[in-house]
């Protein structure tokens, strides 16, 4: 929670949401306003907009064979409806105030979320190889929709875990599977 990024090493919708958080901090401080942030993960779970690009498009490519491997890459998980209950907290606890809160699971491989998805709906759907990022260059080039995920740091996870921000809001998460599968149910 006390560390930022590197703008200069985000792509653009994550340098877009630092700046704007940064914006934020200065606006609350210049006019001595209370904020709170709340720094989730990807958001999965139930889905309301299905035609629009989201956390859940790793999982809807893996269920609609469009993606044939799956990079050996981690992400940090949070379900919509944990990350509405972290908002609820954060207005309802004052000692929050002034602070950043990482709402995340603990990293999560993509591999570990294709054998969630291949033990409810069978492995005959989903990508079981696991080539290390650099080989997937190498292979031809990668979509323009899926280079978030191919521009992840093999092993390397922003938000990493619930850190001391969740404990302080009184904020728990569902078992990632459970998000998993009830995304992919809406999927």
């Amino acid at each position: 929670e006390e560390d930022w990024s590197d703008p200069a090493e985000c792509g653009a919708y994550a340098r877009a949401k630092l700046l704007a958080e940064r914006v934020a901090w200065d606006l609350a401080d210049e006019h001595n306003l209370e904020l709170v942030t709340l720094l989730p993960g990807g958001v999965n779970g139930p889905l309301l907009c299905y035609d629009r690009a989201s956390s859940a498009d790793a999982p809807r490519w893996m269920l609609g064979s469009k993606m044939p491997v799956v990079p050996k890459v981690d992400i940090d998980v949070t379900d919509v409806r944990d990350l509405a209950a972290a908002h609820r907290l954060a207005t309802e606890t004052p000692a929050v105030a002034g602070n950043r809160h990482i709402c995340a699971s603990e990293p999560v491989r993509l591999g570990e979320i294709a054998a969630i998805l291949a033990a409810e709906y069978g492995p005959a759907r989903l990508p079981s190889l696991h080539p290390p990022l650099a080989h997937l260059g190498a292979a031809g080039t990668v979509p323009r929709e899926r280079r978030y995920v191919a521009g992840q740091q093999p092993g390397r996870s922003e938000a990493g875990q619930q850190r001391q921000g969740a404990q302080e809001l009184g904020w728990s998460q569902r078992p990632v599977r459970e998000s998993h599968i009830d995304n992919a149910e809406d999927l």
